[in-house]
């Protein structure tokens, strides 16, 4: 315990250093970030929601399907 306690305070001058770095950089970046709204607003994607959640449905309906004559199936073996 104390020897790792030893290593983080001898390395606490690197990781502050390396924190304003980061910490610098990422604002810099965020300051010039591009502005997308033009495309991505033109983008409509409720087709293709509307289209995913229909193949969802019918994939959960094939599986209840495939459940119930399963049941079924173990049901007339059973009796």
């Amino acid at each position: 315990m104390f020897k790792f306690l030893s290593v983080l305070l001898s390395l606490k001058a690197e990781f502050i250093a390396a924190l304003s770095l980061a910490l610098f950089s990422v604002h810099s970046f965020a300051a010039d970030a591009p502005d997308y709204t033009a495309i991505t607003s033109a983008v409509d994607m409720g087709a293709v929601i509307t289209a995913i959640m229909a193949i969802a449905a019918i994939l959960a309906g094939l599986y209840v399907v495939i459940m119930g004559v399963k049941k079924l199936i173990l049901f007339l073996r059973t009796n």
